[in-house]
């Protein structure tokens, strides 16, 4: 199984050899090299699995697939749920902490709305996947709390800005309680604003069971959103949320 603890098992003996064999310099570097870029490769491709386990694809004899959006709210999300309400289906939110501060109205718009929210952390910081556990542990309750204030419900699902995941990350989901969502079909609708290029790409191969990231702070969303929903409602593909699909636990009752 290729994850983190067997890539350092199968590491280590590799290191024996090399002492034993006094290998020359040119087979330590490559070993190094090749080791950086094996984790690196981990921590960036979600959907291996490398240092935890996440949720990147669903059971496909549901003949359901999951919407989820990233980065929100924002005053853009408004259109998406208005999208989402015309062809009457369900999706789930990852919501940043901080921009839920700034709009709490949107954030119980979508839970009445019947969508789900999940944890996208408060800062969303280019460094939070540098931050010490404990730090990482105060981002994630700071946003859960922060969105159950609106709600009433504490989130327990998870989704690490940019899919980066690492030992510390980890460490703080299994504390917390948390179920990491990743995803296995992305839209990419953060570098193009090519909306045609956008849809292509989601509706290419699509199928029951996927996990398809948007995110709903952006226009080009917003602009397909409809003409995704027609293709997956041809296609007989229904859309719903994460834990319906799953029918596992998504929020924990608190009283705030």
């Amino acid at each position: 199984m290729f994850n983190f603890r067997n890539t350092n098992f199968f590491s280590a003996l590799l290191v024996i050899c090399l002492i034993v064999l006094k290998a020359a310099l040119f087979y330590w570097l490559l070993f190094f090299v090749v080791y950086i870029i094996v984790v690196l490769c981990g921590s960036f491709f979600i959907q291996l699995n490398f240092f935890f386990k996440s949720i990147n694809s669903l059971p496909n004899n549901t003949n359901r697939i999951a919407i989820t959006f990233d980065d929100g709210p924002s005053p853009n999300t408004l259109d998406v749920l208005e999208v989402l309400d015309k062809w009457k289906v369900k999706a789930t939110f990852f919501c940043i902490g901080s921009e839920a501060e700034k709009y709490p109205e949107i954030i119980k718009k979508i839970h009445q709305g019947g969508h789900l929210i999940g944890n996208h952390t408060f800062s969303h910081s280019n460094l939070f996947p540098m931050l010490g556990t404990q730090k990482i542990n105060e981002d994630l309750l700071k946003a859960s709390y922060t969105i159950a204030n609106c709600i009433q419900n504490k989130p327990l699902l998870f989704r690490p800005p940019f899919g980066v995941t690492n030992p510390k990350i980890g460490r703080s989901v299994k504390m917390l309680g948390l179920s990491c969502v990743g995803w296995n079909k992305r839209s990419l609708d953060t570098v193009s604003n090519n909306s045609q290029a956008i849809l292509n790409r989601v509706t290419r191969n699509l199928k029951a069971g996927d996990i398809i990231l948007f995110h709903d702070n952006l226009k080009a969303t917003t602009q397909i959103l409809d003409q995704f929903l027609s293709v997956a409602n041809e296609s007989g593909i229904a859309c719903d949320r994460v834990d319906s699909i799953l029918n596992i636990k998504a929020y924990e009752k608190i009283d705030v």
